[in-house]
This record gives structure tokens, C-alpha cells and sequence, in this order.
């Protein structure tokens, strides 16, 4: 609270005078105590048990229904109604956000309605392992992490549910989860857990490949389905038939069982095209036709064969509860889908029963790079072509078109707790309003929700169309207790500097395309001279990438491709494609330029003395050493090869010895902004889910590994260059 604000003419002011009235539900009583939490230790209002002026949540018919509400102030009170529980528990957290905003419990007298833009709003936790499992959910989400998403508005949460631990069916009893019941006992209690803070769950259905020789397939040889995939060093094993009459009952038997023996599930999700919910379509491996390599269904149509699962499914799902939403997701469809990018044969396919999810900012091209724009880029702000293309052929059947996102962070770069674009953020939340996006899952699992400001950003638009200076300069105020102009024209700059990135795949992975390279491991990322010497790099510098356990069904499996993990970081230019070294050189130079500009000016307008201004700092100057490693490391490796591959004389190469040397000092330099940033803020480099991307020690060991190299092994090299070539003893 600033003591410094007070009431306007129109204002009403809550004092200690006031009390709160509530209907008596769990969740509205919940919402009560975070309520009166909030007003006392934030805005040092105790509020009363007594007769005064009131905070009153009332149930009424003619009210709105849903999480909308209506809010009548007077100078005798507030009054917020709705037809149900969540549309208060919502007026109650609006009314607490209002507070926030104007920094005292003060709010304009008169009447407004309020209906949300999206729904649901899916999110996810920070600590969410890769196998994730809801018997230790008190973790991962304790009632406090709740209370705040709840603040946040999310009223979802998406939950990773492996097939094979809950399914039962007569069809197929072999496949029948003996520890089935315990598993379903876990996602009641969650489910119960979380109604309170008004907030459903939502599970993603996956089914990791079964073994060549489980006893259903010897059992029953005709639901065998294909086998391996287009990764088969990764992934081994079958998968159920997908055009199988068996199967097809199967499906409907565990789908049937699980909403009967669960209560008050908000969803499943089913990711249908290149992992997730397996089939017979999922990039199988070779000999690959072009549809799939199992003999039951190469010659049958992929999208209406993955329309028919889905309906099936759907159907089974609505005859027991017909609120359980059943959401379809074809991401990465185009590997069976062949032209139709946008998968249209397959959204037409689709029952009533059954919704659309898809991603809202893939399928088109960078225009810079001419990249495939792939998962959830922040690059393009607004709905892709191919969104757009689903959400006319959805429009057509009067279907609602719902999206996934991340909404403060990508694949790109998700060990740090939000990409501090705030303007493209904001955009973002436009154009999914003026798209009519209808709702949303706004985190995967790349670093989870943390109440950022993006995070909020999104929040606020959901109830009303923000003008973003206006929202950023009260936050500002808010949090850093002042404001500055100057801070907004940092974060345009950051904003734009973020679309000069020589953006592709190959940019965040190189050969792998996730999570790797020097984008990724940033200030942890070694430079190679020699590519035949490990240096005695740490484990931590190996890595099975997180996801990738979602597939194996096998732990023996898992130790052994974890055993075998490649390197994170790269040695080669392959990251540079498609723009090619020269040019990838001169636009992440030009993006190091332009972000640099953008934090010079948060350092001058910022008061890094407070807290939280500090942490803001902190992930503008992490980010400017990521990109400067970048940059660094594609000047280092173009030199290097062209040293070792160029010829010239001794003279040459002694030149571009010292250039590569000049390089790693400043790369050294570079790295080492990084060890006090790391310190002050845990949260840099964390990625619970994918496994920690580097901590201070991987950082201080890459520095140590730089030295070595420009100490000692490029002098090394040298004089035997000197001495082989020359003949000159050193």
C-alpha cells in the first residue's frame, strides 16, 4: 500500500470498518481467508466481523453465469454477483487486483460487468518432474502456489497421465493398470485439492510404446499396431492398432472407467500427431510409405482414421460426463497429414463431442531466416496462418478454436522464469482476443508459472483491454515504487531486439533442434578448439533431454540412453543454418547491439536498490550474456575452421591464434557477468522439469575450460605447428 494514495470523489475506500460476507462453500471460503490474507498484509486493512459497510458475494439468478460477474460499488458497500461460485471467486480476486493496481483498497463507485475472454486458462508448475505423478502433488503444488495461481486467474492445470497406469478394459484385460486404483485415488485428491481455489485438472493422456513381445500383442496379434518411430535409436516398441475393432472398444472401456471412477475432471487432452497420444500415424520408422508401416492401416486415411479415434473417445467421455471437455492437439500432424499443414480432413472429422487445440504461432516462416516458425515462439505475436486456416474450417460446424501457448517464455530459451518482452506479450493477448481464441493452455512444462509480468499481462486481459503503457506504468509504481518513462522505452527496445534473432530450430539445438547449443547453455556453453577432447567437462554438460523419458515405458531403457547422453553444448556451425555463418554473424551482432541498448536503459531508470527491479535487471543482463555468447561462439568456431582449414603461412596463423585468443577473453569476461547474477537469483538457469540447464559451477568450469584453451592449448598448438610445418623450434 502507498500511504500517499487516497480517494478521488468517485472513489469508495475500504477501511477496517469494513467487513466481508460470503456464501458458505469450501471454495468461497478458501478464497476468504486469502481474501481478508491479502487486505491485511497488503493493504493493512483488518477487516471487520461487525455491522458496517460490507464486501458481499452474493449468489443471484440474474447475474451472469459462468466466471462472470457483476460489481456494484456504493458508499455502503460492494456487491459482487454472479449465477455461481467461480464467477465470485473471480469478482473476489478482480477486486483484490484493482487494490494492487491503484496501491491502497480503493475502487471507483458504480457498476460493472465482467466476462472473461478466455476459458479455461491452463497452466502448469515450476516443479513438475519429467515423469510426472500426482502422489507427492502437496509439492508441487502447495495451497499457497494455488492461491496465487487462482489470483493469476488460471482455473486449470494440465496434468501429464500415462495411459498404461490407468487404463482397464474387458476388451483387452492384459492391458488392465494393476496399481490402477492407487493412481486414481492420487488424481481424485488432487482434484478435490484444487475445486477449491476454483481451479480444474486437466489430464494429458500419453501412451508410451509398448514392448515388441507384451503379452497383448502374443494374445491378440491383430491390435498390433506400428512399430518404432522415424527415431528409433529413442523410441522402440508398438503401439495399439488405431483402425483395430478391439482397440477401438478398448479406448472406450478405459476412457468410460476413468470418468466414472473420478469425480469433477476437467478435461483430457490427447496430443494426436508426432507424440503423446500414440497410433498407428506417429512417425513410424522405416519402411515408411508415407502413412504408417502397420499392415492394418497403410492403406486407410490418417486423418479420418485420428478423427475416429478422437470421436470414439469423445462419445465414451460425454455418456458418462458430458462436462468433461475432450481436447484434440495434431501437433506436428504434417508428419501425416502430408500437405494439409493445417490437418483441415481431420478438424471436419471431428464430432461435436470433441475440441480443437492447436498451436497458435507455428506453421508459417520467419521472415527474416525463411525458418519454420516451430512450437511456442514468441516471434510471431499473433495467430499463425495455418491457426487461422483451423479456426475458419472449425467456424464452419460452430465449433471454438482453443490455443496453446507459453505465455512468458519458449523453447528457445526457457531456463529463465520469463523473456522480459513485455510488449510482445501484450500483443499477444491482443490478437488471441481479437482472433476469438476461447481459451488456452498458457504453460507447458518449460519453466511453470511464477507470477511474472507477463504472466500478469495475460491475467489482466482476460477481464479487460488493457492499454499496456498505461498497465506497465502502474506496475511499475506498484512493485518498484516508482516509474520512469524511460522504463518502457527499454522494454520496447528489448520487445524489438528479440525479432532480430537469426530465429530456427537449428538456432536452439543445432543437431538435436532443443536444448542445446550456445542460445541454451548460454554463459555454461564451452568453446571447443580440438572437437576429439571432451576437456573433462562434468556430467552436467551431458544431458538426455527431459521429454524424451516421456516415451519409455522402460527404466532399463532410460539408464542406458542416459548413459549415452550427447553433449549440450555444440562444436560444429550447423546452428547457423539456414542463413549461413557470415550472415548469422551480422544479425545476432545486430540483436547483441539492440538489447544491450535496451538494458543500458532499465540500468539507468531502474532503482536496482529494490528487490524487485533487481530480479527484472537481472533477466534483461542474463539474456544480453546468452546472445553475447552466441555471437562470441560463431565468431570463434567460423575462425577456427577457417584457420584449420584455410592454409597460410606461419605469420596467418599466428594472426588468427591471437584473434581466437582476443575472442575468448572476451568471452571469459562475458561469462563471468553471469556467477553474480546466478547467485542473487536461483531461478536463472533452473528448468526443473528438463533438468537443470547450468548452475554456477557449470559456469565457473566453462570458465575455466575458456582459459585453458586460450593459456595453453591455442600457444600449444602453435609452436607444433611452428615445429611440424616450419621447422622452426620454438
Amino acid at each position: 500500500r502507498d500511504p500517499g494514495v487516497t480517494p478521488d470523489p468517485d472513489d469508495v475506500e475500504v477501511t477496517p470498518e469494513w467487513s466481508l460476507t460470503i456464501p458458505a462453500t469450501p471454495c468461497l471460503e478458501q478464497a476468504a481467508g486469502s481474501f481478508r490474507r491479502f487486505c491485511s498484509a497488503c493493504m493493512d486493512v483488518e477487516l471487520a466481523a461487525g455491522d458496517g459497510p460490507a464486501i458481499t458475494l452474493a449468489i443471484a439468478a440474474d447475474a451472469p453465469a459462468g466466471e462472470g460477474f457483476r460489481r456494484t460499488v456504493t458508499a455502503g458497500g460492494i456487491m459482487i454477483e454472479s449465477a455461481g461460485e467461480r464467477g465470485l471467486l473471480a469478482g473476489a480476486m478482480r477486486l483484490l487486483h484493482d487494490f494492487a493496481m491503484r496501491r491502497a483498497p480503493i475502487v471507483a463507485v458504480g457498476e460493472r460487468t465482467f466476462t472473461p475472454a478466455f476459458h479455461p486458462r491452463i497452466g502448469n508448475t515450476v516443479f513438475l518432474p519429467a515423469a510426472q505423478r500426482l502422489d507427492n502433488h502437496e509439492f508441487q503444488f502447495s495451497d499457497d502456489y494455488l492461491t496465487l495461481m487462482s489470483f493469476f486467474g488460471i482455473n486449470g492445470i494440465h496434468v501429464f497421465a500415462n495411459f498404461w497406469e490407468f487404463c482397464h478394459g474387458d476388451q483387452l484385460p492384459e492391458l488392465t493398470a494393476p496399481g490402477r486404483d492407487a493412481y486414481l485415488q492420487d488424481v481424485q485428491a488432487f482434484i478435490d485439492r484444487t475445486a477449491r481455489f476454483g481451479i480444474d485438472v486437466y489430464l494429458v493422456v500419453m501412451s508410451p510404446f509398448l514392448p515388441d513381445d507384451h503379452e497383448v500383442f502374443r494374445k491378440h496379434p491383430a491390435v498390433r499396431g506400428s512399430f518404432g518411430t522415424m527415431m528409433e535409436d529413442f523410441f522402440r516398441g508398438c503401439c495399439l492398432c488405431s483402425s483395430d475393432p478391439d482397440v477401438l472398444t478398448f479406448y472406450e472401456q478405459a476412457f468410460t472407467g476413468i470418468c466414472r471412477d473420478v469425480d469433477g475432471l476437467g478435461g483430457l487432452v490427447f496430443v494426436v500427431g508426432g507424440e503423446g497420444f500414440i497410433h498407428c500415424y506417429t512417425r513410424p520408422a522405416p519402411p515408411y510409405d508415407g502413412a504408417t508401416n502397420c499392415p492394418n492401416c497403410s492403406s486407410r486415411n490418417p486423418s479420418a482414421d485420428v478423427a475416429g479415434l478422437m470421436n470414439r473417445i469423445g462419445a465414451a467421455v460425454k455418456s458418462v460426463d458430458p462436462q468433461v471437455t475432450v481436447m484434440c492437439w495434431p501437433y506436428s500432424a504434417f508428419a501425416w497429414s502430408g500437405e494439409d499443414k493445417a490437418q483441415i480432413e481431420m478438424i471436419e472429422g471431428l464430432s461435436a463431442d470433441v475440441e480443437l487445440l492447436s498451436n497458435l504461432a507455428t506453421g508459417d516462416r520467419h521472415p527474416r531466416t525463411g525458418a519454420s516458425l516451430f512450437d511456442y515462439n514468441i516471434m510471431e505475436t499473433g495467430p499463425s496462418s495455418v491457426f487461422r486456416a483451423q479456426t475458419e474450417a472449425l467456424a464452419k460446424h460452430g465449433k471454438r478454436h482453443y490455443a496453446k501457448i507459453e505465455c512468458s517464455t519458449t523453447p528457445l530459451m526457457f531456463q529463465h522464469p520469463m523473456i522480459p518482452v513485455p510488449y510482445r506479450w501484450a500483443r499477444r493477448a491482443a490478437e488471441m482476443k481479437a482472433h476469438g481464441v476461447a481459451g488456452y493452455i498458457s504453460h507447458w512444462r518449460f519453466f511453470g508459472f511464477n507470477g511474472n509480468l507477463a504472466e500478469e499481462i495475460l491475467a489482466a486481459s482476460v477481464w479487460e483491454d488493457i492499454d499496456v503503457d498505461t498497465f506497465l506504468e502502474a506496475w511499475c509504481r506498484r512493485e518498484y515504487g516508482m516509474f520512469a518513462p524511460q522504463i518502457l522505452e527499454g522494454w520496447r527496445r528489448l520487445s524489438d531486439a528479440w525479432a532480430l534473432l537469426p530465429y530456427s530450430a537449428t538456432l536452439c539445438g543445432g543437431r538435436q533442434y532443443y536444448m542445446k547449443g550456445p542460445i541454451f547453455t548460454g554463459p555454461a556453453h564451452p568453446f571447443i578448439l580440438d572437437v576429439q577432447n571432451d576437456y573433462g567437462l562434468h556430467r552436467g554438460f551431458r544431458a538426455l533431454r527431459g521429454d524424451a523419458r516421456e516415451s519409455f515405458s522402460d527404466e532399463t531403457r532410460i539408464q542406458e540412453v542416459d548413459a549415452n547422453a550427447s553433449p549440450t553444448y555444440v562444436s560444429d556451425l550447423l546452428w547457423t543454418m539456414p542463413v549461413g555463418v557470415e550472415r548469422f554473424i551480422g544479425m545476432i551482432h545486430e540483436t547483441v547491439e539492440a538489447w544491450d541498448a535496451g538494458c543500458d536503459l532499465l540500468h539507468q531508470s531502474m532503482p536496482a536498490a529494490n528487490p524487485q527491479a533487481s530480479t527484472m535487471l537481472g533477466l534483461g543482463d542474463i539474456f544480453a550474456i546468452h546472445f553475447r555468447t552466441t555471437w562470441n561462439l560463431a565468431r570463434f568456431y567460423e575462425l577456427r575452421d577457417r584457420c584449420f582449414g584455410g592454409g597460410g603461412d606461419q605469420a596467418l596463423r599466428d594472426s588468427q591464434f591471437v584473434e581466437l585468443q582476443d575472442i575468448l577473453t572476451e568471452e571469459i569476461a562475458n561469462s563471468e557477468r553471469a556467477l553474480p547474477l546466478i547467485d542473487r537469483d536461483p531461478m536463472l538457469g533452473y528448468g526443473y522439469c528438463y533438468g537443470i540447464v547450468y548452475d554456477a559451477r557449470m559456469v565457473q568450469e566453462k570458465i575455466d575450460q575458456c582459459r585453458y584453451v586460450r593459456d595453453q592449448e591455442i600457444p600449444e598448438l602453435a609452436k607444433l605447428l611452428r615445429f611440424h610445418l616450419d621447422g622452426v623450434y620454438p
